[in-house]
Order: structure tokens, then sequence, then C-alpha cells
């Protein structure tokens, strides 16, 4: 009888630990939003987010969106942002003729124009790109919306 009762005792902590374990797991959260340029929709590029403080114990990635047509979206799963405290960059760039004319990257692609023929423009203030402070709080929540509106 001792020995039921231990090993029903046993099971019992085994139980508890483990549902206490599930209910502290941190689940990846969705985050999207739109970005635009003094109002106007950002064509493409990439927002960037990079753990504010890694904690080395903790496996915590930050994550890479692709800007398109203004939007951009990070779904839960499989590579959601973990809570935690984020730095967020905007990449963003296009391909100009010396007139100002943008290139469409399937005319270099598919030889239309040739290569060389544009410079490459910017379309990120600094304070926004290279320079960023810019920052989101991921909370355990299923997802997140952060907009970005760089204004020169």
């Amino acid at each position: 009888m001792k020995k039921q009762f231990l090993l029903v005792s046993i099971l019992l902590v085994a139980v508890l630990a483990f549902a206490t374990a599930c209910e502290k797991k941190q689940q990846r959260s969705a985050i999207s939003g739109e970005v635009t340029s003094n109002g106007e929709p950002v064509p493409t590029g990439m927002v960037q987010f990079s753990p504010e403080n890694p904690d080395p114990t903790v496996s915590v990635v930050g994550g890479t969106a692709e800007i398109v047509n203004g939007h951009y979206e990070i779904p839960a799963q499989p590579n959601g942002l973990m809570p935690g405290k984020y730095n967020v960059k905007v990449v963003a760039s296009i391909m100009v003729d010396k007139n100002g004319n943008i290139i469409d990257p399937d005319d270099l692609k598919d030889g239309k124009i040739p290569p060389g023929s544009g410079t490459v423009k910017d379309l990120v203030p600094p304070k926004y790109g290279s320079e960023s402070e810019l920052t989101v709080e991921i909370g355990n929540t299923k997802s997140t919306t952060y907009d970005i509106n760089m204004i020169e």
C-alpha cells in the first residue's frame, strides 16, 4: 500500500511539474504593420527586429520581414518573435537612372537595361535605418501591430 501511495505521489508531482512548465512556456508572436515615408507606402524593403538585450541563456532571436507595398508581416509560426524588447531597423532602396527615374529590377535581370546604368537610392532616413533608435515591446500575445511612419 505504501509503495502504491509513493508511486501515485511521484506521478502526481511529475504531472504538476509538467503542467507548470507548459504554463510558463512563452509563445511566439506574429507582428505586422505598415511602413510609410512621409505618409506614402514604402514600396519595397525589409524591417529587421533584433533583441535589445539578448540573454545568452535563452534562445531569443530576432526576425526580418519583407516590405511589400507598404506592409510587412512575420507570422507567429514558425518564425514569430518571442516576448521581449527589440531594436527595429528599416532597410529600403531603389535603383534610379541618371535622370532619377526608377529602374525596374526585373529589367536589370532580363538585360533590358545594361549593368551599371543606375545608382542605388536609399529610401530610409538614417534615424530609421543605420542610426535607428526605434524599439518595440513584444508581449506574451498572439500578435502585435507596429506601424512605422518615417518622416524626414
